[in-house]
């Protein structure tokens, strides 16, 4: 049993109680109205079906929750990422502003420039995803894995791991290796693009297939990628569309980037001015 003492207490039990009874209204919309022959399974369909989800409407709440601020929370750092590092580089920020304007934003002067974002024209923003990419490697929003165990000790590389060794892929050390990237600390787009040198090595090879891997892979891929990426080019893309930013404090621009993930317990601050503008 829970005691709830104070005010601010008591607004939590009631948002909590709220946010839990909006989940079991979606839940039972779903049972009641299931997806037809053809249509592409969800996350909520596939665990209504899941034995060991099935008629336990609590667990599924949970499981609901704890996507949806995973989701929230790792979008927030890199859509914040990718906004500063538009502020601190005027050439990418042109570039991307060029592509949206002629892949976009095509509506007729005196529009607003949002009837024109819609997610059929952001799916083929090549640009933008470079931009989305480079921003995952350099400052992946978690920066490493969970834990890992094998089942046998294993022998790797001439290292032994015993069954009861955590193992954990860090990311952040994996995307900043000065052996599979030019220039690794520096924020280049090009690095994604396969006409650019920074697409290989320093040393002229192609890049290991796992040097970027800001999602993992494999059966145990972060289930939120294409989420993450859709939102960004909406939400980037309607920001830049109606407001140009700035740092409040003008010499920000030229000192190295505040990291920004979702593992840090205390979030920096970056302050910024914003002003409307006709794209």
């Amino acid at each position: 049993m829970f005691a709830y003492y104070t005010k601010e207490d008591r607004e939590l039990l009631r948002n909590v109680k709220a946010v839990r009874d909006y989940c079991k209204q979606i839940i039972n919309d779903r049972r009641a109205n299931p997806l037809k022959d053809g249509e592409t399974a969800d996350l909520l369909s596939i665990l209504l079906e899941d034995e060991v989800y099935h008629n336990n409407d609590e667990v599924i709440v949970d499981e609901c929750i704890t996507f949806f601020l995973a989701g929230s929370q790792t979008v927030k750092a890199t859509d914040g990422n990718i906004l500063i590092h538009l502020i601190m580089n005027d050439d990418v920020r042109a570039k991307l502003m060029n592509e949206l304007k002629s892949q976009v934003f095509t509506s007729a002067n005196g529009e607003d420039p949002l009837s024109s974002l819609t997610y059929e024209k952001i799916q083929d923003l090549s640009y933008f995803s470079m931009v989305f990419n480079e921003s995952l490697r350099l400052e992946p929003p978690v920066i490493f894995s969970g834990v890992m165990k094998f089942t046998e000790q294993q022998t790797l590389e001439g290292v032994n791991i015993a069954r009861t060794d955590n193992i954990i892929v860090n990311l952040h050390q994996l995307h900043h290796d000065p052996d599979q990237w030019i220039d690794s600390e520096r924020f280049l787009p090009e690095r994604f693009d396969p006409e650019s040198k920074y697409y290989l090595t320093p040393s002229g090879q192609r890049r290991h297939p796992l040097a970027f891997s800001p999602f993992l892979g494999g059966k145990r891929i972060c289930i939120g990628k294409t989420f993450a990426e859709i939102v960004a080019k909406l939400v980037i893309s309607g920001l830049v569309s109606r407001l140009e930013f700035e740092f409040a404090d003008p010499k920000q621009k030229f000192e190295p980037k505040i990291l920004l993930n979702v593992d840090q317990i205390v979030q920096p601050k970056i302050m910024l001015k914003a002003k409307a503008v006709k794209i």
